[in-house]
């Protein structure tokens, strides 16, 4: 299993994203291949990963406790549920010394709308003095559901762990409900992003 310290320094990470982790071996600062000079919320990229493709095979069908969503893994990994500070989610990896995380994370919300919280979220992560190093920031369109992307790196006691985190909204409930794909390397590594967003676009909201 994942370790506890791994589990709730995501899950933390996530919900700073929203108001607000790793394990990874940091020897010199990496490269960063999309990299942009200028982040503004008035002209937001593009989906970085949209044409990602990989060899996974993912098949076993997972939910969370709710029964509000459901997404499909590779058979072999695993998952786990996780209650931080009121917030229901979920922690998939490759295998218990796996650090390639997924991790998804439901806010409560009464009165925001999706544009209202990444506009927030954006404004917020961009002004605070923070371990969070933001890159870039978008939209995408995962299984069909609109979203805000936002690219970041975190370090936490000298080692880096770089992290794509997804907006979505669902209209059933008013909530929302974070992805973080989260990848644990000496640089940006595009291909474990891609196995982990295979995984992210078979995202969907239960009717």
């Amino acid at each position: 299993m994942v370790s506890k310290s791994i589990t709730t320094n995501l899950i933390y990470i996530i919900i700073f994203l929203t108001a607000s982790v790793a394990r990874c071996q940091e020897k010199a600062e990496p490269e960063i291949s999309f990299k942009v000079k200028d982040i503004s919320i008035e002209n937001l990229s593009n989906d970085q990963l949209i044409d990602c493709t990989t060899d996974l095979h993912i098949e076993k069908n997972i939910r969370d406790k709710n029964k509000m969503y459901s997404l499909r893994i590779p058979k072999n990994w695993m998952s786990e549920e996780t209650h931080t500070d009121g917030n229901n989610g979920i922690i998939i990896s490759k295998n218990s010394t796996s650090l390639d995380i997924l991790g998804i994370v439901e806010i409560s919300n009464d009165t925001l709308n999706l544009d209202q919280l990444f506009q927030k979220d954006f404004i917020s992560a961009m002004k605070e003095e923070t371990d969070i190093e933001l890159i870039d920031a978008g939209t995408a369109n995962l299984n069909g559901l609109n979203s805000y992307w936002i690219f970041h790196k975190s370090k936490m006691d000298g080692l880096n762990f770089w992290s794509f985190t997804y907006y979505l909204q669902n209209v059933k409930n008013n909530n929302f409900y974070l992805i973080s794909t989260s990848v644990c390397r000496n640089n940006n590594d595009l291909t474990a992003h891609c196995e982990l967003r295979q995984i992210v676009n078979t995202f969907q909201f239960i009717d």
